[in-house]
């Protein structure tokens, strides 16, 4: 199996034109892109919503080696990691996701039949709001991902981890065919909010301002929420 992105575009695309193919790579492009600042947005706001954990995450930083969160494979800051996966539950960008067309008739084992030409999405912040699924699902916690290690370690652990996929957590897509793109997203983002927090003092400018404009199925951060920051002394 070929290892990367564009080769994967090559692969699939029944056509060598190269004007075509240029034109996909560059769709994708575009397409991946809003999705990390998106991210980072709803989570500068939860900072701000939630200062309580600006500390915590301030202490958890100063004791992670600067390399580590630069790797996908970072566990050296489970709240910060927990912190993210809170925010993208509540604010997941879509309200659907995973949109598939059916190329022929489905059929369910209730008997339920899908026609083909139907499009099929699954309703992910529904089953990431779901009670069933999260004990107090519209309350933020930030914590919420972080396990108590036991013993004489004071250090928490990841009780899973914002890049792992579950069909309880499907903001990466489907468990079988989740982002390839999800460890860069998920340590961009973590050394996005180290630097912010580590180096300035932030609040929102409006307290009253709603943090997202739905528009279609999308979570847009609004585009009138705006930050103040206030460089630390000594940083």
């Amino acid at each position: 199996m070929t290892g990367d992105c564009i080769q994967w575009m090559l692969d699939a695309l029944p056509t060598d034109d190269e004007i075509q193919i240029t034109q996909r790579i560059i769709g994708l492009l575009f397409g991946a892109a809003h999705q990390l600042p998106m991210l980072v947005a709803f989570a500068l706001y939860n900072l701000c919503k939630f200062p309580e954990y600006v500390e915590p995450l301030r202490h958890e930083l100063a004791k992670a080696e600067p390399c580590e969160l630069a790797t996908s494979s970072d566990a050296s800051t489970p709240l910060l990691d927990s912190f993210l996966k809170e925010t993208a539950r509540l604010y997941p960008l879509s309200t659907v996701n995973m949109r598939r067309k059916v190329m022929r008739p489905f059929h369910f084992s209730d008997g339920s039949v899908v026609p083909a030409g139907n499009i099929l999405c699954v309703p992910h912040r529904e089953l990431m709001l779901e009670a069933a699924n999260y004990s107090d699902p519209a309350k933020f916690n930030g914590s919420r991902f972080v396990r108590d290690p036991g013993g004489s370690s004071n250090d928490p652990l990841s009780a899973s981890r914002f890049s792992h996929p579950s069909p309880t957590f499907p903001f990466w897509g489907a468990v079988n065919h989740t982002c390839p793109g999800r460890f860069y997203a998920t340590m961009v983002s973590k050394m996005v909010i180290a630097h912010l927090i580590t180096n300035y003092d932030i609040k929102l400018q409006d307290e009253s301002r709603e943090p997202y404009l739905a528009w279609g199925s999308n979570m847009i951060p609004h585009p009138k929420l705006s930050l103040l920051l206030r460089e630390r002394e000594g940083c």
